[in-house]
């Protein structure tokens, strides 16, 4: 039997470990929702992309048989017009002929999610990784989120990598003692700081953990650090959050928004560390009087589906 409904809208949200859908009809109704292995290019490899989401959207697609099915693809890492080819060729190849789709950066998704239907508006992503991504109108930028080897300022991974070195320049005499030497020895089940680094090289080189990861997981202890009041903490907090309001100014800057309304959300776990979203709130309300911020807690998956519910 055919489906009722002549239209269906599905959001796709595709990060480097995994990925997430969900299928609505033209009522907003929530059909479905899977969750599935990475879709990422970079992270597994065209065949096991095509595998993937095959895998993740073959039996939503199934309720859509027969029917118009728009389909917008967030993912993480498609920075590059080659890029976005070739997920398109990979899609392309996956999905049936009568499907609509498109594919998007995720930040795009994110910030649909966040400030959905106003012209002027940026994302301030921190989690993992960071990045600060804006449009008015059709034009769009973006800043930071050039992963952690070269930027993510103001990310998970950044504050776990600055406690850590917070903890070596305290011990070799270059830094303030902190509390966080004794939250990471304690964490990471050694007795000293000698021990802490060979630790950290066999973990990342003999283990072969990702060091994104790795030192994301540690960034929890600037927040225990932080309820104990301790300055370097407070001093590692303070400099993300500066770091993130850099990103804010300069994608503001180049949508020449700095002195017109604008909305701004956010999204990622590290912005639950505390004080970091007010003194952040205060630092860019000092610089934009006009901004105004979101409340909006959606996930990204679902800006994917506000935007493919705008897919022709």
């Amino acid at each position: 039997m055919k489906p009722q409904q002549k239209n269906f809208y599905l959001g796709v949200e595709g990060g480097g470990t995994k990925s997430t859908a969900v299928l609505v009809n033209e009522n907003d109704v929530v059909l479905g929702q899977r969750e599935g292995k990475s879709i990422s290019y970079h992270s597994v490899g065209e065949q096991k992309v095509k595998a993937n989401i095959a895998s993740l959207l073959g039996p939503l697609l199934k309720k859509t048989a027969g029917a118009k099915t728009r389909i917008v693809f967030g993912l993480a890492g498609l920075n590059t017009p080659k890029e976005e080819t070739l997920y398109k060729k990979i899609i392309r190849s996956v999905l049936p002929r009568d499907c609509a789709f498109n594919v998007v950066n995720d930040a795009k998704i994110a910030l649909e999610s966040r400030c959905p239907n106003v012209k002027n508006r940026i994302l301030v992503i921190s989690g993992t990784g960071s990045s600060v991504y804006g449009e008015s109108g059709k034009k769009s930028a973006k800043t930071i989120g050039w992963d952690y080897l070269v930027a993510d300022e103001g990310s998970g991974y950044q504050f776990g990598l600055q406690a850590t070195r917070a903890v070596i320049q305290a011990w070799d005499g270059r830094g303030q003692k902190t509390t966080l030497q004794k939250l990471l020895l304690k964490i990471m089940k050694v007795k000293n700081v000698e021990d802490l680094l060979a630790k950290i090289y066999n973990d990342i080189i003999n283990k072969q953990k990702s060091p994104k990861y790795y030192f994301a997981s540690l960034a929890p202890l600037i927040d225990e650090a932080i309820e104990s009041n301790d300055q370097v903490a407070l001093r590692i907090r303070k400099e993300a959050g500066q770091e993130l309001v850099k990103g804010v100014w300069a994608v503001a800057n180049r949508l020449q928004i700095t002195k017109k309304s604008f909305g701004l959300g956010f999204m990622g776990s590290t912005w639950n560390m505390p004080g970091l979203q007010s003194q952040f709130k205060n630092e860019v309300k000092k610089q934009f009087p006009k901004v105004w911020f979101s409340n909006r807690d959606e996930p990204g998956v679902w800006g994917a589906v506000l935007l493919a519910k705008k897919l022709k």
